[in-house]
């Protein structure tokens, strides 16, 4: 009993977590009333199409979702370049939490994204676990881009037509790398959680811009 309590807490401050990401009402550590997070003309210049972006969210939900899973990261996406070559970001966020109102997989602007950070937790990093291997991930995703796939409210990894946040990430490295997994997974209570850790490992992912220097991964760490 006290297993399922504790699985129900877990997937309910998760989902809570990724619709408050965009959430008015839960503001920023960097609102409009102080001063908003941007990225440096430097970091701007050098990123390319499938950088992945990770940030915490703001507000008590995310916390407890830290809390939960013992990560300080939330929300993830992956970056890309318009034709016009605008920073954009390809992410999966429930209605309720989307400006545009969109259900599942959309882009935001870069700025938007980065402004909505918690506590200027922010990092981006380059997948290299295989040869520029960034535009089949922006392809892959677009692919569920158009595809309009919904958000993934219970949060089960094992279904590929819904997807939450890291879900998305999970199943795009797999069409970009043969079908083989790139994540760190954990079992809890006979459900497998997908780690933020995956994007430390810099035999896979090469690290761009962290915004608060000496930041652990982990809460413990």
């Amino acid at each position: 009993m006290i297993s399922r309590v504790f699985l129900f807490t877990s997937v309910l401050f998760m989902c809570l977590a990724c619709r408050e990401q965009q959430d008015g009402t839960a503001g920023l550590s960097h609102s409009t009333k102080t001063t908003t997070i941007t990225l440096p003309d430097t970091v701007l210049n050098k990123l390319q199409d499938g950088d992945i972006i990770l940030r915490q969210g703001d507000g008590p939900l995310s916390f407890h979702l830290s809390r939960s899973t013992g990560e300080i990261y939330t929300h993830c996406g992956i970056i890309y370049k318009s034709k016009t070559g605008k920073l954009n970001v390809i992410h999966t966020l429930g209605s309720d939490s989307s400006e545009k109102g969109i259900n599942g997989v959309q882009t935001q602007s870069l700025e938007r994204f980065v402004q909505q950070s918690a506590d200027s937790i922010l990092f981006i990093c380059r997948p290299i676990f295989k040869d520029s291997v960034g535009k089949q991930i922006v392809s892959a995703a677009s692919t569920y881009l158009k595809a309009k796939i919904p958000f993934d409210y219970k949060f089960s990894l094992l279904t590929p037509e819904k997807f939450y946040c890291s879900e998305l990430l999970y199943y795009v490295f797999k069409d970009v790398n043969d079908g083989k997994n790139v994540f760190d997974l954990t079992l809890k209570h006979k459900t497998y959680i997908l780690l933020f850790s995956t994007f430390f490992r810099t035999e896979n992912f090469k690290p761009i811009f962290l915004l608060k220097e000496h930041l652990p991964t982990k809460l413990n760490d």
